[in-house]
């Protein structure tokens, strides 16, 4: 129970509840007050018309006539309150025996005073009369009235209404409240439970959403993405252990062939004789295991998001120029032909000028030694808010099926194992346009080899 107490949803139906309630005890007080008023404004009126008509029949009316009709007014069924005396107090007509000390009274400006007497029909109760003196001449006075006795009982049922309506609703946002902050604890028990199994290492699970499309929905789907973000990753982690055990296996393998034939060859002083070919052999296996680690190291900073790299402002057409020149002569020893098409306009971005020119230069070795009896494209098109770099080349390219799996990591395609290489060329071209915000995709050239675009 004290748990539920504890919960957002609770607390937050609590507060509604406040604000609320605060909100009806000030539209019900200001009604309130809005109706006695009204209440007051028609009694005073009515009480000031019986004055203005009780002067009127004075001076049309002898003194003794005048008494009959105070009387008779006074004994209407919806009369006012009447009191009709002489200057030293004497009654003389009217349905109010007497008249309280003036001073006595509660004088309420502008004339109007109140004054109760006991209600001896209800034990406790009292009448309470409103009204004016008035001074018809020297020897007489009047004191008209109005029993608002029914304005001070509207403000006792309306005081108690409002109680009850409070109460009332106290107690139902009370249990809504409730209801509320049950179904949040029940909902988040059922996330939690989710969340252990997680924790406790079954990775597949995830939370059952209930379709209400509210908050903790929108949590769940958030939190189940986050899921199969940490399962994909840690996949990729298990492949990536695997790919380089398998492809390091290789190079490592005869880097230790060669040091225990060395080792064997060893005459009784310890010495080696060490050939340069097998000199040369052996820095070639440990510049490719070397290779690997460096472009594996140059592939996680970049997909870390917290590693920062310098930006500037350049023209990438020069680069481009730049880099594809450092390649024609190796081009044209292989007798292919490397063709660069890069517009009439200049291309300038903002980026990191030497990781461009790494991606430029991967993609250009990667078609010299894939497509190494086909001539290579270098086009850089610029269009609107779109800068797309792409580098053709027309050999036996790669099926459409095949596209996202050479993307991944130490990924190499069966046709393409005989060749040297490690499968991090085309994912750290990939990892350095989008720390640009950019993508990159492959597609097929014509009519046939394969197209790769880094699109900016």
């Amino acid at each position: 129970m004290w748990q539920l107490f504890k919960t957002t949803g609770f607390r937050a139906a609590l507060l509604y509840l406040l604000i609320f309630l605060i909100s009806v005890a000030i539209l019900c007080s200001v009604l309130f007050i809005q109706t006695l008023g009204m209440l007051e404004q028609e009694i005073d009126n009515r009480t000031r018309y019986e004055i203005d008509l009780t002067k009127r029949l004075y001076q049309t009316m002898t003194t003794v006539e005048f008494i009959k009709q105070i009387d008779r007014r006074g004994r209407g069924p919806s009369s006012g309150v009447f009191w009709l005396a002489s200057t030293d107090g004497v009654k003389l007509a009217g349905n109010l025996d007497r008249l309280p000390i003036i001073g006595a009274t509660a004088d309420k400006g502008d004339g109007w005073i109140e004054f109760y007497f006991a209600n001896l029909a209800q034990p406790g109760g009292k009448q309470i009369i409103r009204g004016r003196l008035v001074e018809l001449d020297p020897e007489l006075r009047l004191f008209i009235g109005s029993d608002v006795g029914s304005r001070e009982s509207l403000t006792i049922r309306t005081v108690r209404d409002m109680a009850l309506v409070v109460f009332l609703t106290l107690l139902l946002g009370l249990f809504g409240a409730a209801v509320m902050g049950r179904n949040s604890v029940r909902r988040v028990e059922k996330i939690n439970q989710i969340v252990h199994k997680i924790i406790a290492g079954d990775l597949h699970k995830r939370i059952i959403l209930r379709g209400s499309g509210d908050e903790l929905d929108q949590l769940a789907v958030n939190l189940n993405s986050m899921l199969d973000r940490i399962e994909s990753l840690m996949q990729s982690m298990r492949d990536v252990s695997d790919n380089i055990a398998h492809d390091l296996r290789t190079p490592l393998s005869r880097l230790r062939a060669r040091l225990d034939v060395l080792a064997i060859q060893a005459d009784e002083n310890n010495r080696v004789e060490l050939s340069k070919p097998d000199l040369d052999d052996l820095l070639k296996s440990l510049d490719e295991v070397l290779n690997n680690f460096n472009a594996l190291l140059s592939l996680s900073r970049l997909e870390s998001k917290a590693t920062k790299f310098d930006r500037e402002t350049f023209n990438l057409s020069d680069l481009v120029q730049d880099v594809a020149s450092l390649y024609q002569p190796l081009v044209e020893e292989t007798g292919q032909k490397l063709h660069i098409n890069l517009g009439k306009e200049a291309v300038v971005v903002d980026g990191n000028r030497t990781l461009l020119s790494q991606a430029i230069s991967n993609l250009i070795e990667n078609s010299l030694k894939y497509a190494p009896a086909s001539d290579i494209e270098v086009c850089l098109h610029h269009e609107d808010d779109k800068i797309e770099l792409s580098v053709i080349d027309f050999g036996d390219g790669i099926e459409s099926k095949d596209h996202a799996r050479v993307l991944k990591r130490f990924e190499r395609l069966d046709a393409s194992r005989h060749l040297s290489g490690s499968g991090l060329g085309l994912p750290l071209v990939k990892a350095i346009i989008e720390r640009h915000d950019g993508f990159m995709r492959l597609r097929e050239s014509s009519p046939k080899g394969l197209t790769v675009s880094l699109v900016f």
